[in-house]
């Protein structure tokens, strides 16, 4: 509402919370809250990028990585492909 636009991945929402807000991942790596009632538009654009990506094949890629005595870590996959 205040005309500041954020770009990133809404990775967490709490309507049922007392003060409803959403969390995102900004585009520039840093992350924010983001109360519903300062929301004015929007605009979901571009592909799921979670879409196909379950749970599971991530602890199946992480345990393959440390298998082969990679280094594996918790950070996800870029946004961005």
């Amino acid at each position: 509402r205040d005309g500041e636009t954020l770009e990133g991945y809404i990775f967490d929402r709490r309507s049922d919370d007392h003060v409803p807000h959403l969390r995102i991942m900004l585009k520039d790596g840093g992350r924010q809250c983001v109360n519903y009632a300062s929301i004015a538009k929007l605009a979901f654009s571009g592909r799921d990028t979670a879409e196909g990506k379950a749970w599971e094949t991530w602890v199946r890629k992480y345990v393959e990585q440390k298998r082969r005595g990679e280094k594996a870590g918790i950070a996800s996959e870029s946004l961005e492909e």
